[in-house]
């Protein structure tokens, strides 16, 4: 529930793109997974944003947006 996540340090697990430009075989190229930590902004159907910095007001910059496909999951992380 986006909701429960709203200002709180979440940890962001998404696929990425390669590209192997030598003679590996497709069998053997697939997406590497990688992991984010952030502050949550928001997410739609299109995106999810998340900010590394946050200042006394509660604003949090240092943005990253994510193509929503490539999310696998996000999980709040425990300790705030």
């Amino acid at each position: 529930k986006i909701e429960d996540k709203m200002l709180k340090s979440v940890i962001v697990e998404w696929l990425d793109i390669i590209c192997h430009a030598d003679w590996t075989e497709a069998d053997e190229v697939t997406c590497p997974t990688f992991r984010s930590i952030g502050w949550f902004i928001s997410q739609d159907d299109k995106e999810l944003k998340i900010g590394n910095t946050k200042d006394e007001h509660d604003k949090v910059f240092g943005i990253t947006s994510f193509p929503i496909g490539c999310v696998i999951r996000t999980s709040v992380l425990e300790k705030q």
